[in-house]
């Protein structure tokens, strides 16, 4: 059984090697979705890069990543969480997907703005 952190170290895994096995990326997929609440930033940003990057359309998932990565990115005190290439990650994500879910890019927008001076050439 994975934990949020392997289950995404595996995505990553599969989207680094180009990995588009349609049973895997599904069964994957609803450990995800159970999972999603106890995932932490670097979780939810490397589970959205990883099915960007395998151009797998998750909305359901996207949606369930959205509502989880709020609280952490609103709240004052817990938006430190989100490292510059987490915040970069999920963004990128997003735009790769084309999905569009506002308060999410909000609260990216503004935690990129509030981190700026930490990002480096390459987030």
């Amino acid at each position: 059984e994975f934990d949020p952190q392997n289950l995404a170290n595996t995505l990553w895994s599969l989207a680094s090697l180009q990995v588009r096995s349609p049973p895997v990326l599904e069964a994957l997929t609803t450990t995800a979705l159970t999972q999603i609440r106890g995932m932490q930033p670097s979780a939810l940003a490397s589970t959205a890069w990883a099915f960007a990057t395998l151009r797998q359309d998750r909305t359901l998932l996207l949606e369930a990543i959205a509502e989880a990565a709020l609280p952490s990115l609103t709240d004052a005190s817990a938006s430190t969480a989100w490292r510059p290439r987490q915040l970069s990650n999920i963004a990128w994500s997003l735009s790769a997907l084309a999905f569009h879910h506002r308060p999410l890019l909000g609260a990216i927008s503004t935690a990129a703005q509030n981190a700026m001076a930490h990002f480096s050439n390459r987030e």
